[in-house]
């Protein structure tokens, strides 16, 4: 009676978890994976170059923290000013998919870093998506200082 107890909880624990996972918009879902999967690629290429630093590995994190804020924080405004883009995705979607392509640059890098060939036609279309995301969409413009 009680490892089915046990097994019930745990059951339910992880039907509860799930549904959290499933309540975080598939984009949010992506750039916490790649994430995930740069963290590791990142742990792999230090190690292969004997430079493994658990400091640098915690500034990586951290840094990853705040991205999954300023994400949320991108979902949370344009929920509340129902900013509507005119595509499937709300701006805290756009924002994660923005991040998701620079995870995955820098997993090809850590890939890289590990010896892995990247076919130069992946890396041509990424560098040609990030200066499209970059350009926006009334084209490049200057944030800086004007003279």
């Amino acid at each position: 009676m009680e490892n089915q107890i046990q097994v019930f909880s745990l059951k339910a624990a992880l039907a509860w978890l799930g549904s959290l996972w499933l309540g975080i918009p598939e984009a949010s879902r992506l750039l916490a994976a790649l994430m995930v999967a740069d963290y590791l690629t990142g742990m792999l290429a230090a190690a292969r170059r004997g430079e493994l630093c658990s400091e640098i590995g915690f500034k990586g994190v951290m840094t990853k923290v705040a991205t999954m804020i300023m994400v949320w924080a991108s979902h949370q405004m344009s929920a509340m000013m129902n900013v509507q883009l005119g595509f499937q995705y709300d701006f805290g979607s756009w924002v994660a998919i923005a991040f998701s392509l620079n995870e995955f640059i820098s997993i090809m890098e850590n890939c890289d870093r590990c010896g892995v060939v990247i076919p130069k036609w992946i890396v041509r279309v990424c560098k040609k998506i990030g200066n499209t995301i970059d350009a926006g969409p009334g084209g490049s413009r200057d944030l800086g200082p004007h003279s």
